[in-house]
C-alpha cells in the first residue's frame, strides 16, 4: 500500500514525526471495519440463539395444543 499523503511534524529539535498519512488512515478504517464486523457477528449468533428459543418454545405451545386436543377428543386422560 502506498502513502499518499504524509503530513509530518518539526519539533523544535529539528526531528520530524510522522503525525498522519494516508496508510495510517487505511489502516485505521480496517480496524474500525473488523470491530464493526466482530459487534455483527455476535449480534448474529445471539439472534441466532433467540431464534432456536423461539422455536422451541413454539414447537412446545404446538405440541401442548395437540394434547388438549387429544384430551378432548378421548374425553380425558
Amino acid at each position: 500500500m502506498a502513502v499518499d499523503e504524509v503530513v509530518v511534524e518539526t519539533s523544535w529539535k529539528g526531528k520530524e514525526k510522522v503525525i498522519e498519512s494516508s496508510h495510517r488512515q487505511d489502516m485505521d478504517i480496517a480496524i474500525d471495519a473488523k470491530r464493526e464486523e466482530e459487534k455483527l457477528k455476535a449480534t448474529i449468533e445471539a439472534l441466532e440463539r433467540e431464534k432456536h428459543k423461539m422455536n422451541a418454545r413454539v414447537a412446545l405451545m404446538e405440541r401442548k395444543d395437540l394434547y388438549k386436543l387429544l384430551e378432548a377428543k378421548m374425553g380425558g386422560f
